[in-house]
């Protein structure tokens, strides 16, 4: 994520403020340095992570009352990413917008929607640092462009009483 603007002080802290989580990770590869609702794309990526076993349960369940094969499954693996497994004693029942990859001893292998599941947040179970260290990065160099006029801001006073 390129930046292209320069920002004021005020626009540095606003972004600091608006975008990095109260209790950030001390490392940014552990996730959750951006704070929820700040990114659409990011927040859907945490979903997936949290959620992804539940979404593909369901979309294992929808195709499977869709197409009436019961022993229909949703698998992972690193050459197709999500993909249909459907035996052969059921091709016959498989819809025509199925794409059929490749075939296996007993099975083949077939695309049709499960393969738009985010990279391998679902599978993984854990967030994906990438956008938020991307973002985490714009910022941080929004705030380094700025390090000079904050090291001639006034010291805040303090007042002893």
């Amino acid at each position: 994520m390129p930046c292209t603007t320069v920002w004021t002080n005020a626009d540095v802290a606003d972004a600091i403020l608006q975008a990095i989580a109260d209790e950030p990770p001390l490392a940014i590869a552990d996730g959750g340095t951006i704070r929820a609702g700040f990114h659409a794309e990011l927040d859907e990526l945490r979903d997936l992570s949290l959620n992804g076993r539940q979404y593909i349960a369901q979309i294992e369940a929808r195709e499977r009352q869709r197409t009436g094969i019961q022993s229909l499954k949703v698998r992972f693996n690193n050459v197709f990413g999500y993909y249909l497994e459907i035996t052969r004693a059921n091709l016959h029942l498989a819809p025509a917008d199925y794409e059929r990859k490749q075939t296996l001893a007993n099975a083949e292998v077939h695309h049709s929607g499960v393969e738009g599941l985010r990279a391998q947040g679902a599978r993984r179970g854990r967030e994906d640092p990438g956008p938020g260290r991307e973002l985490f990065a714009d910022i941080r160099q929004r705030t380094a462009r700025r390090r000079n006029a904050f090291a001639r801001l006034p010291a805040p006073s303090r007042n002893s009483t």
